[in-house]
């Protein structure tokens, strides 16, 4: 009817586009990836790449489950996981995004899974 999810307004999500919000429920209702219509599923089921998956306990919008879940549509990647404790914020900030305010440990545990870039160069 809007256009876009008024999450800012509802207190879930923030305000996302329709397309956004249409993929959400698809996969609420089948637990498959159709985004913007194409087969997500079919392309996890035959990724042989290396993937990193980095769960924040306590993480509400994000379970533990949902991770397993999506990590079981990859059967033949190679998966590193970890588990991040989310840091200490006062109020009801969910750790989804309560990471964000101390992302440290997060960014080592990526620079880590692709190695250490290098400062670019100043052109002298």
């Amino acid at each position: 009817m809007l256009g876009w999810f008024p999450g800012d307004k509802v207190g879930f999500g923030g305000r996302q586009a329709r397309t956004l919000i249409t993929d959400w429920a698809a996969l609420g209702r089948t637990g498959r990836f159709h985004a913007g219509g194409l087969d997500v599923d079919h392309r996890l089921q035959a990724a042989e790449r290396a993937v990193l998956a980095i769960h924040v306990t306590g993480d509400q919008l994000a379970p533990e489950t949902s991770t397993a879940h999506l990590l079981s549509k990859m059967p033949r990647a190679a998966v590193t996981q970890h588990r991040i404790a989310p840091p200490p914020f006062p109020g009801k900030l969910d750790p989804h995004f309560r990471w964000l305010r101390t992302p440290e440990p997060v960014a080592d545990r990526v620079a880590s899974f692709f190695g250490e870039v290098p400062p670019a160069r100043s052109a002298a």
